[in-house]
């Protein structure tokens, strides 16, 4: 048996995906003179060739919109009932309909009619466990979304132009308690340098982050996973200077977008993220391929707070460990381009920002009781980082 979905663009069919349920081939096929602005994404151009995959596989753009973690166990569960069998084709078939961006899908899989959207300001005051569960629930079908952590996809009412916007919204489990929290504080770091991250929101208890998606129906996005043409389970094998490289490869003003990924880096290292892997950077594309640039920058969390010999997620240079500030310098210079004398008052800059954002993790202490050996945790190491980068600096 062959699934068929139709690729659809600017509400006009530009390809279509052929699954065979028996034997695991996938194959796209853009329609005859379809332009280059109607490619799928940046690995996808349109062409008069077949895109071929074996064994259940699907093309690493593809492989982006599979769920891992809580959320695959989820789907996994659901779609074993209905199939008999679960692959990343038959999930990627069951979620198809259900995403909304720069392309949509048409399948033969049924999508569930919402009969009410909650509201940004409800999800903000009733960040219970019951409500997130309903949450999940009710907007299974479109959790076309990567990543361990608790999260569902939402379509919440807000007061934007078009009266609802799509949003992720995040929780944690007993393993990392108050991930929400840690989150926003180190986003809140980051966008203090001037980087520009995801749009984003604390619940009044702390139990939710909520994160507006910045792709939707005029711009694309693809995570540099994809680019390196590597899939989700291969997002920690890489390097720095592999997603530098991407964005050198692509961007078309890399100079600004590599001084972005510098900045980004190096607080990752003061704050200790050992989960900076290859899918949490990314690239946005206008509508055409006229436009490349860096994603705004999303998933920021100490992970040393957790496990506290955690280590980088990717290497720099050969190596996976902390306060390597002279690498890190260097990585400025040849990576990204970055003069030596730039370089250090970046640094400078970016020393003096988490100087000052050590009275919001106390804040976040004091607030939430519970947050506060992970905060005080997080601030240990922050200190520690800094009396590195000051010797370095």
């Amino acid at each position: 048996m062959i699934d068929i979905l139709r690729v659809m663009h600017n509400q006009k069919e530009t390809g279509e995906i052929f699954l065979n349920t028996e034997n695991g081939d996938f194959e796209l096929r853009y329609k005859p003179e379809v332009s280059v602005g109607d490619s799928i994404c940046l690995t996808l151009p349109s062409t008069n060739l077949t895109y071929f995959e074996k064994n259940f596989k699907l093309p690493t753009y593809f492989d982006m919109f599979i769920p891992e973690g809580y959320l695959f166990e989820l789907l996994k569960n659901f779609i074993a009932k209905k199939e008999g069998r679960v692959n990343n084709q038959i999930v990627f078939n069951y979620l198809s309909n259900g995403i909304e961006g720069r392309l949509r899908f048409r399948g033969n899989k049924e999508v569930k009619i919402l009969n009410e959207i909650p509201s940004i300001e409800k999800v903000i005051k009733n960040d219970t466990v019951d409500f997130f569960n309903y949450l999940v629930n009710i907007f299974l079908y479109k959790n076309s979304i990567s990543g361990i952590q608790p999260k569902t996809v939402a379509v919440l009412k807000d007061k934007g132009p078009i009266g609802f916007e799509n949003y992720i919204i995040k929780t944690y489990g007993k393993e990392y308690p108050y991930l929400t929290v840690n989150e926003f504080i180190c986003l809140n770091i980051l966008g203090r340098t001037g980087v520009k991250t995801c749009e984003y929101k604390l619940s009044e208890n702390g139990n939710f982050l909520i994160v507006k998606r910045f792709d939707n129906s005029f711009t694309g996005f693809e995570e540099v996973c994809s680019l390196l043409g590597k899939r989700k389970d291969e997002k920690y094998n890489g390097s720095y200077e592999k997603v530098a490289k991407v964005i050198n490869e692509f961007s078309n003003n890399w100079q600004r977008d590599c001084e972005d990924l510098f900045k980004a880096i190096v607080i990752n290292y003061i704050i200790g993220n050992g989960d900076a892997h290859l899918k949490n950077f990314g690239l946005l594309f206008n509508d055409d391929f006229s436009e490349i640039r860096i994603a705004p920058f999303y998933d920021i969390v100490s992970t040393v707070v957790y496990t506290s010999d955690d280590l980088p997620a990717l290497t720099m240079y050969g190596k996976k460990s902390w306060n390597e500030w002279k690498d890190i310098k260097r990585f400025g210079n040849e990576r990204c381009m970055i003069s030596d004398t730039k370089v250090n008052m970046i640094v400078r800059e970016i020393k003096d920002v988490v100087d000052d954002s050590l009275k919001e993790i106390d804040y976040y202490c004091k607030r939430f009781k519970r947050f506060k050996v992970f905060g005080e945790r997080m601030k240990k190491f922050i200190i520690n980082s800094l009396t590195g980068l000051k010797k370095r600096v």
